[in-house]
């Protein structure tokens, strides 16, 4: 007996439709190799059934039995997973405790926010790479692999402030075309590969299953991790998890970045929905829970249509977090033209990006950040742009808004160790004044001297 196996690429990574589904399917296979079907449900399976009869393919019609030995299947890979849940659970030693943390622990202070990548990722952070289709995302994520194990900036503009070792899950595109986009874009970064610091996992698994997370604590110890890449999501979504279920879907999330916590960064690569017009926003990403578990995040889409021939994508970026705000980003990637690369047959020579700041404004769209954050995000760009110049009713004034509200935003993200506060000479008029003035806390210079061409100094007196 065969049926005509799905894989999870094409049921859960699209969003497909059922004649797409059938389009998409593999050839008949065993119902032994039942392990490499999935669907986005438990009630999936009339679809699934629907779209296999569509297919052109005869011998893919599903009969009674055949029907149901594919449910009884799905059944027994679920009661498998939950065992999986079970094991891994008392491999963390049991159900969690909910132990309170009094004041007193919670007033010591908080070491300030550490940059992984100035303007990309914050130092421990986690969250999405989300983008339309043939929008570079696994490019995009081996050229911040590359930046982070060599030290070099990203794309020659963000520079990398904790650089170290790089854990990279490969779900999609097998090791040949991974290691020739990896070394082309090593060779682009003027830097030897075999030096660097990166390590790749290509078998896919459950990311609750007890094999997957028994493995990913093996990893983190061995390499010891600055940054941990999951491409795609999809690869290694769980079975029995909806896609659409906000709330299993969180709390896989949440599992997952707890594994790594405290230990690495985590970007995890995802796609945009298929409908619509997608924008540079959380929930533009297609599948649930992304937007709501997301700490950081990147986000990418076409700003026109690429040329696949001449290999030139033009990209809109936004590289944001709940910790800094964000910032939005013009990158053109050219690229050997479609498949060559990966294939073999292109020049790796002919890969190269340029990036700048967009034109379209700086203001984030993503829905999930809120009135407060929108003027943390705008507070941190001035600050950044002009270090030490503004005081913070300057800064309020610039802002705008409500003037109380916008001065507690300013206040607490000093509080926060974002933006330092030091006493400063600037002129002002005819004369230089010494002000407490606002800088960052993290520069990649440090604050203007008493020599700067403004004819101020700078005193220090960080208010925590």
């Amino acid at each position: 007996m065969t049926i005509k196996t799905i894989s999870i690429a094409e049921l859960v990574g699209d969003g497909m439709t059922a004649e797409q589904i059938a389009a998409a399917a593999d050839g008949p296979a065993a119902v032994d190799r039942y392990d490499r079907v999935r669907s986005v449900g438990g009630d999936i399976d009339p679809v699934v059934a629907e779209a296999i009869r569509k297919s052109s393919d005869p011998s893919a019609s599903l009969d009674a039995e055949t029907a149901k030995e594919l449910n009884r299947l799905r059944a027994h890979d679920r009661a498998k997973e939950l065992r999986e849940e079970e094991r891994a659970l008392e491999a963390r030693g049991g159900e969690p405790s909910f132990a309170m943390v009094g004041a007193a622990e919670l007033a010591v202070p908080v070491p300030p926010m550490e940059w992984l990548v100035q303007g990309v990722w914050p130092r421990h952070s986690f969250g999405p790479m989300g983008g339309e289709k043939k929008t570079l995302k696994s490019y995009n994520l081996l050229a911040l692999s590359v930046a982070v194990a060599s030290g070099e900036a990203l794309f020659g503009e963000f520079a990398v402030h904790s650089p170290g070792p790089v854990l990279y899950y490969v779900g999609e595109g097998g090791q040949g075309p991974f290691q020739r986009r990896l070394q082309a874009i090593a060779r682009a970064f003027k830097v030897e590969l075999g030096d660097l610091p990166v390590h790749a996992v290509f078998e896919v698994g459950s990311l609750s299953g007890v094999s997957f997370t028994d493995a990913l604590k093996r990893n983190l110890d061995t390499a010891q991790p600055e940054l941990v890449i999951i491409d795609p999501l999809y690869a290694f979504h769980p079975p029995g998890i909806e896609a659409q279920n906000l709330y299993e879907r969180g709390r896989m999330l949440a599992e997952v970045s707890a594994s790594v916590a405290g230990q690495a960064a985590l970007v995890v690569a995802d796609h945009f929905k298929k409908s619509g017009n997608s924008d540079l926003d959380l929930d533009s990403i297609s599948q649930a829970g992304m937007g709501q578990w997301a700490d950081s995040w990147i986000l990418q889409k076409h700003r026109e249509k690429p040329d696949l021939d001449a290999g030139d994508y033009r990209l809109a970026m936004e590289f944001g977090s709940r910790q800094w705000g964000g910032r939005r980003y013009d990158l053109d990637w050219h690229l050997p033209p479609e498949g060559q690369l990966e294939s073999g047959e292109g020049a790796s020579d002919e890969l190269s990006w340029s990036i700048r700041r967009s034109d379209s404004g700086t203001g984030l769209t993503v829905n999930r950040v809120d009135a407060d954050d929108r003027l943390r995000t705008r507070a941190v760009e001035i600050v950044t742009e002009r270090p030490y110049e503004l005081t913070a009713n300057k800064l309020a004034d610039e802002l705008g808004g409500q003037r109380k509200a916008t001065l507690r935003v300013i206040d607490a993200l000093v509080t926060a160790g974002v933006l330092d506060q030091q006493m400063a000479r600037r002129q002002e008029g005819n004369r230089v004044v010494e002000r407490s003035r606002l800088g960052m806390v993290v520069q990649l210079a440090a604050p203007p001297t008493a020599s700067a061409a403004s004819g101020g100094g700078v005193k220090n007196r960080r208010r925590r």
